[in-house]
């Protein structure tokens, strides 16, 4: 596999080119900037996936909000191809190899930095933004198991347009509480629940 680093000119760069497209293609990105979590433990952040644009809104809330350094997990043959993206938090998972274990190893590894914040999609794969529930791919339990000293974290982001040219991005955020050991069907119908709840406070608002 392929690991990451944070290489500071390269994260620098990333952090205002980001900043730079979001700026020029949304009309907003908006969230609770209340929103409660613990600075001195690491974040598993579980995302949607329906969009080329998803990880940047992570990234985007890793500025805004979180502080933390930013790493997520590429298709292998994805990051070749991209090489730098791993000196600014990007590492690999081939799928179906023996090198998957050594993938979710280094995840509970990155979460037991309080510095980190760690952005996967268990979707596995870009959906629409349509759908109604999600299935989650294993993997996520493994490192719920295995990881120290993190907190997880579910985000929902839904966009709309209405009257504008630019859309706007409402990123919807829940603690998940870690108080127990949950199965991959518990933590998909958490999700689900985070996931309907997003929905219908979209609906109710305005622009």
């Amino acid at each position: 596999m392929i690991k990451c680093s944070h290489n500071p000119l390269v994260v620098k760069f990333f952090d205002l080119y980001l900043l730079k497209i979001l700026k020029s293609d949304f009309h907003k990105i908006r969230y609770d900037q209340s929103f409660e979590f613990d600075p001195n433990k690491s974040i598993l952040f579980i995302g949607n996936h329906f969009s080329w644009w998803d990880g940047f809104f992570t990234y985007y809330l890793k500025i805004k909000l979180f502080k933390k350094d930013f790493n997520v997990m590429m298709l292998e043959e994805e990051l070749k191809k991209r090489i730098l993206f791993s000196y600014a938090g990007v590492y690999s998972i081939k799928k179906k190899s023996e090198s998957v274990k050594e993938t979710l190893d280094y995840t509970c590894e990155l979460l037991s930095n309080p510095k980190n914040l760690v952005l996967m999609f268990p979707q596995g794969k870009i959906e629409s933004i349509n759908i109604n529930t999600l299935k989650f791919e294993k993997g996520l339990t493994y490192i719920l198991e295995n990881a120290k000293n993190f907190q997880l974290v579910y985000s929902s982001v839904l966009i709309d347009y209405f009257s504008r040219r630019k859309p706007v991005a409402d990123i919807y955020l829940k603690q998940i509480p870690l108080d127990k050991n949950y199965s991959i069907e518990e933590l998909e119908d958490l999700y689900n629940q985070h996931y309907t709840a997003s929905k219908n406070n979209q609906i109710s608002k305005s622009y």
